[in-house]
């Protein structure tokens, strides 16, 4: 039995989904895999259910649900260990890492960090990528006792998909990076590395005129959102890709070897960049 948070909040059996517990019985599993093994208190779970007019037999009806998810949860275990656990303060869910998608996930990212070999960090990011079917906690995501989960897996999810960005632009996949990088930009407009990155595949594609176009509308957007300029790095490769610094050479590679695609942006007044690295900090979730 395997638990699944990236994507609708459920259960997967031999690599099947099967059906999920219903109302606050599925609340209830979501909020305790958002704590990621951490105790919830009983006030916080009937405050979850109940958002500000919690009915007297609260308590009562929420130890009703708890039985429930218990029932469910061990008619799919194969183990017999029941997973939904009291304590001192409350409850919590017991799992181990291989159990939950999201907790598989982020270990095959850290793995790709630490990989040999170009190829191989790529396989461990095509790998967790495989992980996802859908938004984290799918339609509860926007669940206040979850919602700051969900938050941290989507910013991770970007963080992973741009580093698998970095590993096609060092194997030289640009091809593959003009088709991935326009989906990482419209989730997340902001990414100037991802713009970076863009510029200079398709640069290496022979497609100048595009990757010009496509700092013109980073600058116009930054400029109605925010009022400011693309960052220093940014600017200087549209310089050299205007003096034709870029164009690819005999090899058919781009002569300035996509460097500034993989440098970090400065800091200030990034307070996206600031979240990205947060989320990829070690933390007691996910």
């Amino acid at each position: 039995m395997r638990f699944s948070v990236l994507g609708p909040v459920g259960v997967v059996v031999d690599r099947h989904p099967v059906s999920a517990p219903r109302g606050h019985d599925r609340t209830l599993l979501a909020i305790l895999l958002a704590a990621d093994g951490d105790t919830v208190s009983t006030g916080h779970l009937i405050e979850a259910l109940w958002p500000g007019a919690p009915p007297i037999s609260a308590r009562k009806s929420l130890q009703s649900h708890l039985s429930r998810l218990r029932r469910y949860l061990r008619e799919h275990a194969d183990d017999g260990i029941d997973r939904v656990q009291n304590t001192p303060g409350g409850y919590r869910i017991k799992v181990i890492d291989a159990e939950v998608d999201a907790r598989q996930f982020v270990g095959l990212v850290a793995r790709a960090r630490h990989a040999q070999t170009p190829h191989e960090s790529l396989a461990l990011l095509e790998a967790a990528e495989a992980c996802w079917r859908g938004p984290a906690f799918g339609d509860l995501a926007h669940h206040p006792s979850v919602i700051d989960a969900a938050h941290q897996l989507e910013r991770q999810r970007r963080a992973a998909t741009t580093e698998r960005a970095a590993v096609l632009q060092d194997l030289g996949r640009y091809d593959d990076l003009v088709e991935i990088l326009p989906a990482i930009i419209a989730e997340d407009p902001y990414n100037e590395r991802a713009y970076a990155q863009l510029m200079n595949a398709l640069v290496a594609t022979g497609r100048r005129a595009e990757a010009l176009t496509t700092f013109d509308q980073l600058r116009t957007w930054l400029s109605e959102e925010l009022g400011i300029d693309p960052n220093p790095e940014l600017r200087r490769l549209h310089q050299e890709i205007l003096r034709q610094d870029t164009l690819p050479s005999g090899t058919g590679l781009p002569t300035m070897r996509a460097t500034v695609a993989r440098r970090t942006t400065p800091l200030l007044g990034r307070d996206r960049d600031l979240d990205e690295l947060s989320a990829e900090l070690p933390g007691p979730h996910f």
